[in-house]
């Protein structure tokens, strides 16, 4: 929200030119990355980065933290880049950089995600449960 902790979002972005959208619904979140050209997640802990994953498969590039889910799972991937933990002027610098080649980027960002699609994930769970059988 705006306002955790005495932290004040609404004073922080004051003339930056950011926005903030407030609670958004579920149509309205797709909506929104679909049109992003960017997706910033500065987290320092996630065990997966589902929401890493949805941005790809809407052609969005990522940039974020280096922590290990975030290696882990996208560390190959080109459209996202991985940046020091609270680095903020490597997040920028990458963020940037993204932004230049965005078009091409978004391209990779989809062939990135259909590592993650239903048919990937089942054959992956597939492949565990046979081998705990053996």
């Amino acid at each position: 929200g705006p306002m955790d902790f005495d932290f004040n979002l609404n004073d922080k972005i004051k003339d930056t030119g950011i926005i903030y959208l407030g609670e958004l619904s579920r149509e309205m979140v797709f909506n929104v990355m679909k049109s992003s050209r960017l997706f910033i997640y500065p987290t320092y802990v996630d065990s997966f980065g589902i929401v890493v994953a949805e941005a790809l498969a809407s052609g969005v590039p990522v940039v974020t933290y280096d922590i290990p889910a975030m290696r882990h799972y996208f560390g190959e991937c080109e459209a996202v880049k991985i940046v020091k933990a609270g680095d903020l002027k490597s997040m920028t610098k990458a963020s940037l950089e993204i932004l230049d080649e965005q078009e091409r980027l978004s391209k990779i960002a989809l062939e990135c995600s259909k590592r993650f699609s239903w048919d990937a994930v089942a054959s992956s769970f597939a492949s565990i449960l046979i081998k705990l059988k053996k």
